[in-house]
């Protein structure tokens, strides 16, 4: 009960105090338009921005605003998998093969030289 001597006034209807009493994250907005917050992932209904601010509220409940305005999502439960194209293998050895035994690169050095060159 409020008396002449408490020095408190009772808040404006239009005032939503949970804004300000909760937890607000700054994320980027992936090209799939979902989100990620602490491992939740939340698939964005309608276009914002670039970046969104996610407000976890008292309650346990999350508000998701872009530009100042609340935007429609749902949650996601079970995030489908990446079909990705498979990958190709080069090569099915992990080291080169050895060169054959007649190969230049088993010949001395001194073998290679031209006989006009070997006479100096």
């Amino acid at each position: 009960m409020a008396t002449e001597d408490d020095g408190y006034e009772s808040l404006p209807a239009s005032l939503d105090l949970d804004a300000y009493l909760c937890i607000k994250t700054e994320r980027t907005v992936k090209n799939d338009n979902t989100i990620v917050l602490n491992g939740r992932w939340y698939q964005l209904e309608e276009q914002g921005g670039k970046k969104v601010i996610l407000q976890e509220r008292l309650d346990g409940s999350v508000r998701i605003l872009s530009k100042g305005v609340s935007l429609k999502y749902r949650e996601i439960i079970d995030r489908p998998k990446k079909q990705g194209v498979p990958k190709t293998v080069a090569r099915t050895f992990s080291q080169p093969p050895k060169p054959a035994k007649d190969h230049p690169w088993r010949r001395s050095w001194k073998n290679w030289m031209p006989a006009e060159a070997s006479a100096y």
